[in-house]
């Protein structure tokens, strides 16, 4: 019986410890939310097209700008970049 308790007692231990784990983890994914929320903000603002590529030229994203023009719509973001 007192290794029974002592094992709830561990296991409620365990459980409050999880509990602010996660709690921690909810807040850093709400502040990562809001740092994107602002920088897409911060970068939509902007009057200039802003396009990110990948290794093999492949438009990754672009600002609202880009993505209205007639540009965007004849060239999918797939599509590789010519040079």
């Amino acid at each position: 019986m007192l290794m029974q308790l002592a094992r709830n007692s561990r296991l409620r231990q365990e459980l409050q410890s999880a509990k602010a784990r996660c709690e921690a983890l909810a807040d850093s994914t709400w502040e990562l939310k809001e740092a994107e929320a602002r920088a897409t903000s911060l970068l939509e603002a902007q009057g200039d097209v802003i396009v990110r590529r990948d290794k093999e030229g492949r438009i990754t994203y672009a600002t609202t700008p880009i993505a209205r023009s007639p540009i965007s719509r004849a060239t999918p973001c797939s599509a590789p970049r010519r040079d």
